[in-house]
């Protein structure tokens, strides 16, 4: 009976354990090539419009975008680019 239990808790848990792989988290940087090498750009916009999620880019122009389906597309915009 207690190995009963234990096998059904751990089908349990397993089962439950797949929605959470099914995120996809895509890390990146926004910068611009100069001649004195990257330069980043802090808080530019980050917006995927597969799903409208959107985000900034941090001091470091580092981003992060949270997302369920592959591949998605993503729009960087910046104040004085194109």
């Amino acid at each position: 009976m207690k190995f009963t239990r234990i096998s059904i808790l751990t089908v349990f848990l397993i089962v439950a354990a797949f929605p959470a792989f099914s995120h996809s988290h895509i890390t990146g940087r926004v910068f611009e090539q100069t001649e004195k090498g990257n330069v980043p750009l802090p808080g530019a916009g980050v917006y995927c419009p597969d799903n409208s999620f959107a985000t900034m880019a941090g001091n470091d122009g580092r981003f992060t975008v949270e997302t369920d389906t592959l591949p998605i597309n993503l729009i960087i915009s910046f104040t004085g680019f194109r």
